[in-house]
This record gives structure tokens, sequence and C-alpha cells, in this order.
């Protein structure tokens, strides 16, 4: 492997890591569930299944990329 492959190696992980963290904090839903009333947890569950059908196309996309 020669400097740019590791660095391009490196670069991929370090994007894929901020995404999906900044994708999780969005979805996180604002607050402990003791907290939240019945709408705002409903809307906080479909937040996280979409950041999560988000991520899987993330995956997605990068084996083609």
């Amino acid at each position: 492997m020669n400097v740019n492959q590791i660095v391009n190696m490196i670069m991929r992980k370090v994007m894929s890591r901020g995404i999906n963290a900044g994708i999780n904090r969005i979805a996180g839903g604002g607050g402990h569930q003791d907290d939240l009333t019945p709408d705002e947890r409903r809307r906080a569950k479909k937040g996280k299944k979409t950041a999560n059908q988000a991520q899987r196309s993330m995956r997605m996309f990068r084996r083609f990329f």
C-alpha cells in the first residue's frame, strides 16, 4: 500500500464515524423517555428508525464508491 491509499482509508473511516454521529445526534429524540409526552416518544422512535435507514443507505452508498 502506498501512502495515498492509507490516507484515503483513514479519511473514509473518519468521515463514516462523523456522518453516523451526526445522524444519531439529530435523531436523538431530545431527552429521557420519562420526560417525553406520548406524541414526542412516537416522533423520537420514528426519527431513530429513519436514522437507522439513513445509516444503512450510507453503507450501501459506500460500497459502490
